[in-house]
């Protein structure tokens, strides 16, 4: 895994840099597994059963309640995310491979994309190239990470500030180019930072590990992502 620039105390602070270089390796995502895999099933299963009490709690809750719950809600789903993306990052994660245009894939979620970023006033533009890029993927897995990604920077970047995607198939890979022109903050709607954005980037590292690739970033003047990984996945050792 190409970790080749971390400036910035946000991303020095949190676990990115250290999922990033787990991801890389088989073995130590199998020793990460054997640590925290337990712990995320349990944990999982007691959010399971305060989600059905949150439920009818509030169900039951006289009106004068509702901004408790409107408060209490989204710190459950932030608790949530965390445990979803890490079992996510340490689990085997097959891949259904299909050889399809990037272009595809990336046009069917813009839409969405666009939603989710015009909440915070922000703009992604496309930057495709001349001609389809053909290859392999996942496109489950690829637009899941790419929509968290999405999401994420909706969420922690400056309003009005610009994101840029380019993608191009180069020397035999896909080569995506994600470029914000905000490094961002740790802001959210209900004042707490949702730490599953500590996790975004280390499941996205994940997915392109799966696919045989690789991702790297940089952030400085706005915050850079780069993702490579074989146009032949099936074909790669």
């Amino acid at each position: 895994m190409d970790l080749r620039m971390y400036t910035g105390a946000s991303l020095q602070d949190d676990l990115t840099p250290v999922l990033c270089r787990i991801v890389s390796d088989p073995a130590q995502i199998e020793s990460l597994h054997d640590i925290v895999g337990d712990f995320c099933h349990q944990s999982r299963n007691l959010l399971n059963s305060l989600k059905l009490s949150i439920y009818l709690a509030r169900r039951n809750s006289s009106p004068e309640m509702a901004a408790f719950w409107n408060e209490v809600e989204p710190r459950y789903l932030a608790a949530e995310r965390i445990f979803d993306r890490l079992q996510g990052i340490c689990r085997t994660m097959a891949l259904s491979i299909v050889r399809l245009p990037l272009n595809l894939l990336i046009e069917e979620r813009c839409a969405n994309w666009a939603q989710t970023l015009a909440v915070r006033d922000r703009h992604l533009e496309l930057a495709p190239p001349c001609a389809p890029t053909i290859g392999d993927y996942d496109p489950t897995r690829l637009g899941q990470g790419f929509d968290d990604f999405v999401a994420w920077r909706a969420e922690a970047g400056e309003p009005g500030e610009p994101l840029l995607l380019r993608w191009r198939a180069e020397d035999g890979r896909f080569q995506l180019h994600w470029i914000d022109a905000s490094n961002g903050g740790d802001r959210n709607e209900v004042g707490v930072r949702d730490h599953s954005d500590a996790l975004t980037l280390s499941f996205l590292a994940r997915i392109m590990s799966a696919h045989g690739g690789s991702l790297s970033l940089q952030q400085g003047k706005g915050l850079h992502v780069w993702l490579h990984w074989p146009l032949d996945v099936r074909k790669s050792p």
